[in-house]
């Protein structure tokens, strides 16, 4: 239930700003224990580069 809110929370944010501040929480989730967890990560950075976000963000 946790990840599903944070998931609804997390999706109208731009990408380049989910990148930024939250890329050591995003690393941490991607390794987690927990299986939603780690879909909820997963699916933030997907649609980082989902073609309707191209050119809105810059990863250095």
């Amino acid at each position: 239930m946790c990840c599903e809110v944070l998931q609804k929370l997390l999706s109208p944010l731009p990408p380049d700003v989910i990148l930024t501040q939250f890329h050591d929480e995003l690393l941490t989730g991607l390794q987690h224990d927990e299986l939603p967890v780690r879909k909820l990560c997963l699916s933030q950075v997907t649609d980082m580069f989902n073609p309707l976000h191209a050119g809105k963000f810059v990863i250095c």
